[in-house]
């Protein structure tokens, strides 16, 4: 039977990406593979010990070299609820960063981000040639694959016109000959001998290269009764990216919908 789109409060959201996060967590650590919940992840450990209560995902890193083996362990590992949402198996995916999602379902809202760090230059003039390379990667790979499945349904006469004309325009650039940038971008400065770490979605532009001290191996801290890996300067880490992260913002940039739609889509080959 043909799962129906789900309508989920953000309470509801909150608990099934909190038990995903056990998921992955559990599989990391039994394997020592090195993660840290990062961003507004991060910030919910140190400040609320659990996920911030009007956010609605879920942010993790890993290093770009333990893509593979964590894609490799969450295939084979994750509970059957849960799958591992990325490019090379699911040609409509539009992202460079996997996603752990509950099965049945789109992971575009319900979600954990997995967020690649690599390598980076110290030079400015040369990190931002090397965030521009990045973010336009993102966007032709992101647009060229500008499809209802994991973008919803286009209803208006503006999205039914723009989207056909998006993709062709960018169906020149291959999937392939953008992957293969990508990776080339990711492996540029080798992580080993780079004082610096970068987050290839650059979603923070320039306050994405952040010292590797900043990383190491990471802190343990409690989120929702067990115990998460954020960045072992976690205060200089969140300082960095948000400033005074303890001051709470706005009471209207702390309002959420009244509930979320989750787009029911089939994912028996994921």
């Amino acid at each position: 039977m043909k799962n129906k789109d789900l309508k989920l409060t953000l309470s509801e959201i909150q608990s099934i990406e909190t038990d995903m996060l056990r998921s992955v967590i559990e599989i990391c650590d039994a394997h020592q593979l090195t993660y840290y919940l990062v961003y507004g992840s991060a910030l919910g450990a140190i400040r609320h010990s659990g996920p911030i209560p009007w956010d609605s995902d879920v942010d993790i890193a890993i290093l770009y070299s333990d893509l593979n083996r964590f894609s490799a362990l969450m295939r084979k590992e994750l509970p059957e609820k849960y799958y591992f949402n990325f490019f090379d198996n699911d040609l409509d995916y539009p992202e460079l960063l996997p996603r752990i999602g509950m099965r049945g379902y789109s992971s575009k809202r319900l979600h954990i981000d997995v967020f690649l760090l690599a390598g980076a230059p110290e030079n400015v003039k040369q990190q931002k040639k090397f965030k521009n390379q990045a973010r336009m990667l993102w966007f032709l790979f992101k647009f060229r694959n500008f499809n209802q499945r994991h973008f919803g349904k286009f209803t208006t006469l503006k999205q039914k016109a723009l989207v056909p004309f998006v993709r062709l325009t960018l169906s020149v650039f291959s999937r392939n000959w953008i992957i293969k940038r990508y990776y080339e971008l990711c492996e540029k400065y080798p992580l080993e001998e780079s004082k610096l770490i970068a987050n290839m979605n650059f979603g923070y532009g320039m306050k994405e290269f952040i010292p590797k001290t900043f990383y190491r191996e990471g802190t343990k801290k409690e989120y929702n009764g067990f115990q998460v890996n954020v960045p072992e300067k976690y205060d200089e880490y969140l300082t960095h990216i948000y400033g005074d992260y303890m001051k709470f913002p706005k009471e209207e940039d702390r309002r959420v919908p009244e509930y979320f739609i989750i787009t029911a889509m089939n994912t028996d080959s994921f």
